[in-house]
């Protein structure tokens, strides 16, 4: 297995969710300041068979500033938001 992170390509998986972390991922952990979490600690966790997916195909959107959030917020206020799967 091995994780890249968000690498420039048109398929595949992104990682784009949340993580549930054993205690024992703390040990991956650098003790610097610098310790970036989707670089070194994350690559080592797949090399190792350690680190888990589990694939969304539904629809998707980050959020990261006021932007999105307005998009997903007019979605919403559409007929059919692209995520509500209940009637």
């Amino acid at each position: 297995m091995e994780f890249n992170e968000k690498p420039q390509t048109k398929e595949g998986l992104i990682n784009g969710g949340y993580f549930v972390f054993n205690r024992r991922f703390f040990s991956y952990l650098n003790e610097d300041d610098n310790c970036i979490l989707e670089r070194e600690p994350l690559e080592r966790l797949a090399k190792n068979e350690e680190l888990m997916v589990y694939p969304q195909e539904g629809f998707w959107q980050f959020v990261d500033a006021y932007r999105e959030l307005k998009t997903l917020n007019n979605l919403w206020a559409t007929p059919k938001p692209p995520w509500k799967v209940w009637k």
